[in-house]
């Protein structure tokens, strides 16, 4: 099954490159990774229980967030929907695009610690997770909704349309 999966995603990757979506040094790069993504995704050592990601980002209900932009939730909700990034966001308020980034990773590593806890992942399993959160972090906050999924593949940052 993950040689299958690799294949298809390969193939996804050369059409990507055929259709100018991707370089094709970008395309090696992430087939660099390939295989182990596509091993953790089968084995679901990077996921909880049922496939479901173990820990989100809740912009709306983050009260620590919205505190530190000074905005209530709707606000943000607002300039979100109207296709502002997190980054922009926050320099409009004055906060600097690395301190939300030291929010998040703190809270993204504080739900890791509870889904050890719970037994939802080993501690090994969170150990993996966390060494990409900075960056996972950083591409969530520089989304603009809107963005087309193919901008990040298997943990990759490419070009988009």
């Amino acid at each position: 099954m993950i040689s299958l999966l690799t294949k298809q995603h390969e193939e996804q990757l050369a059409k990507a490159v055929e259709d100018g979506k991707l370089t094709q040094e970008q395309a090696d790069k992430v087939k660099e990774k390939t295989a182990e993504m596509v091993k953790n995704m089968v084995e679901n050592t990077h996921r909880g229980m049922g496939g479901k990601m173990l820990v989100k980002f809740e912009m709306k209900d983050n009260q620590e967030l919205l505190s530190l932009l000074k905005l209530d939730a709707e606000e943000l909700q607002a300039q979100l929907k109207d296709g502002k990034s997190l980054a922009e966001i926050a320099e409009a308020q004055g906060v600097a695009e690395d301190d939300v980034i030291s929010l998040l990773t703190k809270q993204h590593e504080e739900q890791l610690a509870k889904a050890v806890e719970e037994g939802k992942l080993t501690q090994e399993q969170a150990e993996k997770v966390k060494e990409k959160t900075a960056e996972m972090v950083k591409m969530m906050v520089e989304k603009h909704k809107g963005d087309r999924p193919e901008k990040v593949i298997m943990g990759q940052k490419v070009a988009g349309e």
